[in-house]
């Protein structure tokens, strides 16, 4: 049995789940648009959150997981980064000190 074809949710939590995906980025652009920030709704975890919202609101559930893989990679090297600051000096990647000289 495949994983993702096993898996089955019903329509109303999919499309609860999409709504508040697609609500999260709603609020994310209006806040990049507030900012001036507009260029940063490319970023992959932006791109993402939009193709997952999508593929739940559609029920293409391949669209969501690719889209929540390519969310997730980055964001746990991320929080790995971040979590190695606070035990030891120094940073593991880099990650969280290109964002914080970013200004980000």
């Amino acid at each position: 049995m495949n994983w993702l074809t096993g898996f089955r949710w019903d329509d109303g939590r999919r499309r609860v789940v999409g709504s508040l995906l697609l609500a999260q980025f709603c609020f994310v652009a209006f806040v990049k648009w507030r900012t001036g920030a507009v260029e940063q709704l490319l970023w992959v975890s932006h791109a993402g959150l939009l193709l997952s919202a999508f593929g739940l609101l559609s029920g293409r559930l391949r669209w969501a997981a690719t889209a929540l893989i390519m969310v997730l990679l980055p964001h746990a090297v991320w929080v790995g980064d971040w979590m190695f600051t606070l035990f030891l000096p120094g940073r593991l990647f880099g990650v969280t000190e290109y964002l914080q000289q970013a200004g980000i």
